[in-house]
């Protein structure tokens, strides 16, 4: 993705999504302190090692111009995908060489939806970042060969939130490192929308 693109995005109208820049990965992880209460948290040094990799990992959201939120998608190679389904691993040790980058994810047959995180619950702004989550993976399943999502949830919100999104449940907290159950969504481009009709 061009840098000039994330240099330009208009931050000025009512609801818009850009492509992080680093200014961006401070607040993102300011609201993860904000809203985790885990030992875990990945810090803002990994974060934009990520984004140096691949520009479409964080995705934020402004109302009016302010921060709102983001949520961020994690284009695991096949080998740390399988030991971070297994529990062997956790957010916290992946690193940059361990991710596709933003022309090679379209290839990854599976991917981690990082997080979702909305500064105020609960609101139409936040039901918005949802939407675009929605959209931002249906166009990876069309144009790609993804076939699984996977998820964790570290808080009740993001539980609820994989349910009525459809995720299953395929591995308990206390079977994995980070100790947050693993959630997972299957889906075939010839037949779904990720998340098409469920708002």
């Amino acid at each position: 993705m061009d840098e000039e693109l994330i240099k330009k995005c208009d931050k000025s109208t009512a609801v818009k999504f850009c492509p992080a820049n680093n200014a961006d990965i401070d607040n993102i992880v300011k609201l993860d302190r904000e809203v985790f209460q885990t030992k875990d948290l990945v810090n803002e040094v990994v974060f934009k090692s990520w984004q140096k990799k691949n520009k479409r990992i964080f995705t934020v959201q402004f109302h009016k111009g302010e921060f709102s939120g983001y949520y961020a998608l994690l284009p695991l190679k096949s080998g740390i995908l399988k030991a971070f389904i297994d529990g062997d691993i956790r957010e916290i040790d992946v690193r940059a060489e361990d991710i596709f980058d933003d022309v090679e994810m379209y290839n990854s047959e599976g991917l981690y939806l990082y997080s979702i995180v909305a500064r105020k619950k609960g609101t139409k702004i936040s039901s918005e970042l949802v939407k675009q989550v929605s959209r931002t993976l249906d166009e990876l399943i069309e144009n790609g060969n993804l076939t699984k999502i996977f998820a964790t949830a570290a808080t009740p919100d993001g539980e609820r939130l994989l349910k009525r999104l459809e995720f299953s449940q395929i591995r308990f907290r206390e079977q994995r490192r980070d100790n947050h159950p693993l959630y997972e969504k299957k889906v075939d481009k010839r037949t779904d929308k990720v998340m098409k009709g469920t708002f």
